[in-house]
């Protein structure tokens, strides 16, 4: 199977002895990707494949990276590029590049980003992300609802499940540091299952709701900021004016 191939199905974990899928359970902590300030704040990603004891960890650094793992393509482990034909059927965000030096090789694997040429260091070998029979448990509500959104829907394709709990229970229950709350879902979750509601149509609905509602309050915002620069504008040009005041009418 070629790199390509790779690229169009998830990372699939079986039994070596059965040849058999194995279950995974994915905790995700959810999280802004930058503070105010700048500081990184990647989403925290634990999966646990049954049977073993310590979960995998990756950090989700922005929202392709996110789409990337819903997809089943989020490059975990990459190779030297060592030949144009390697390149072929990779996305252009999954290649490691670095500036040409002028010590390169005019044949080196080269591509164009922003406006430059870049040399590929390296291509992606290894993908995860969501599988058949996994089951994520996240937090409900929150930051977390549109990836939550679609990891449910493509869950439903591949038949796994999307599980959420309200953080007032994680907060009485949680078994360790709130930093570490991806491998607390997990525990939780395995513990007790039936705190979590399972996140189906209905919810992606009120998601969607809940989405539309903040985009027409952000327009009703954004009307209101208008409407206050446009009477701002108009005071001003009043009182700019080289006729001497307006003595037609009043201000309001």
């Amino acid at each position: 199977m070629t790199i390509a191939d790779n690229l169009a199905r998830p990372l699939c974990i079986s039994d070596k002895r059965t040849g058999e899928s194995v279950m995974r359970t994915i905790g995700i902590r959810h999280r802004v990707k930058a503070t105010a300030k700048g500081e990184a704040r990647p989403t925290q990603v634990a999966i646990l494949v049954d049977g073993e004891q310590r979960p995998t960890l990756l950090d989700l650094a922005d929202e392709t990276c996110e789409l990337d793992f819903m997809l089943g393509r989020y490059p975990v482990a990459w190779q030297d590029a060592t030949s144009a034909c390697q390149l072929e059927g990779i996305r252009p965000h999954h290649l490691r590049l670095r500036a040409v030096r002028k010590a390169d090789d005019i044949s080196a694997l080269l591509t164009q980003e922003d406006g430059g040429k870049k040399k590929v260091v390296q291509i992606p070998t290894v993908f995860e992300g969501l599988q058949a029979d996994d089951r994520v448990a996240m937090i409900l509500g929150g930051s977390g609802d549109n990836f939550a959104f679609a990891l449910s829907k493509r869950g439903e394709e591949i038949s796994a499940s999307v599980h959420r709990v309200p953080p007032f229970i994680l907060e009485a229950r949680r078994d360790g540091d709130k930093e570490d709350d991806a491998r607390n879902l997990i525990t939780l979750f395995l513990q007790d299952p039936t705190a979590f509601f399972k996140t189906e149509v209905r919810d992606r609905g009120i998601i969607m709701v809940r989405g539309t509602y903040f985009a027409r309050d952000e327009a009703m915002k954004a009307r209101l900021a208008a409407e206050a620069r446009l009477r701002a504008r108009y005071i001003g040009k009043i009182f700019r004016s080289t006729e001497g005041g307006y003595p037609e009418g009043i201000l309001s």
